[in-house]
């Protein structure tokens, strides 16, 4: 990896991961300029740039600290030009053969497109904190879907996932349906695309709802409810969870049901969704 990133002589690398062996990599490399985060790994690395953001008493989204590794290449340019960036091409976009999958799964199931179409994501691997969720149904997730899709019964509720996922519930109300993706991440990009709104914890398909502007009720830690809120997304709709899902108890999961059930009942009010 070395001499690949030594053929291109960079007058500049932005490092977004700071952490000691990506610092160690890059700093012997030829890169005349490094701008990162400030850690243990550069601290001392005469050719590192960089910039201090603590996580602990900053409440700055990450993507606005990547932005300002970007400006640290030329503060005045930065400036000057920021605001007259079109960043709608930076929408994701899927391709027909994914509309074509999605469509047909709308066909197979006879899931009416004029009726709402929710998005309940309960899996993740990006964080500990998360709703608990368990193949005989006594799960926090399996309680919430449960309610919902009796609450709602004129409301697609759409759990995305791939094959062969252990996981999931044995049995699931009718108005409940499961979407197994293939490895073609931009099928759920042409799904989501159809969501009136998305439920789930801090992790990929939140990024994704935000990046289609797709509302999102976002289960999430207190670092999380901060480091990874994107501008699609309204904080009025986090809930925060106070327990990684290995310490949650019952009676908890049960109090952050209630408050997600508020959400979705002010969400729906607040965006005509009934």
């Amino acid at each position: 990896m070395q001499n690949n990133i030594n053929s291109y002589s960079f007058d500049v690398f932005v490092l977004t991961q700071a952490n000691r062996r990506h610092c160690n990599l890059i700093y012997h490399t030829n890169c005349k300029k490094i701008i990162s985060f400030l850690s243990a790994g550069n601290i001392f690395k005469s050719r590192f740039h960089t910039i201090f953001l603590s996580r602990n008493f900053n409440s700055m989204p990450q993507y606005q600290r990547m932005l300002m590794l970007v400006r640290k290449i030329d503060s005045q340019i930065f400036d000057k030009h920021i605001n007259a960036i079109d960043f709608s091409a930076i929408m994701l976009r899927s391709n027909q053969e994914n509309d074509d999958f999605v469509q047909n799964f709308f066909n197979t199931h006879n899931i009416c497109l004029e009726s709402p179409i929710v998005v309940i994501n309960p899996f993740v691997h990006s964080t500990f904190c998360n709703l608990t969720l368990h193949e005989c149904g006594e799960g926090g997730w399996n309680k919430l879907i449960n309610i919902l899709s009796s609450l709602y019964p004129t409301i697609n509720f759409i759990i995305p996932t791939y094959s062969n996922n252990k996981k999931l519930p044995d049995s699931l109300p009718q108005n409940v349906k499961i979407f197994y993706n293939t490895h073609d991440l931009l099928n759920l990009v042409a799904l989501l695309r159809y969501a009136t709104l998305l439920i789930s914890p801090s992790t990929g398909p939140s990024h994704i709802a935000n990046n289609l502007k797709i509302p999102i009720i976002l289960l999430c830690s207190k670092r999380d409810k901060s480091l990874w809120k994107g501008d699609n997304m309204d904080s009025s709709y986090f809930i925060e969870l106070q327990k990684t899902t290995k310490h949650i108890t019952p009676r908890e999961e049960d109090i952050i049901i209630q408050e997600t059930l508020e959400k979705f009942k002010i969400f729906c009010k607040n965006y005509n969704v009934l």
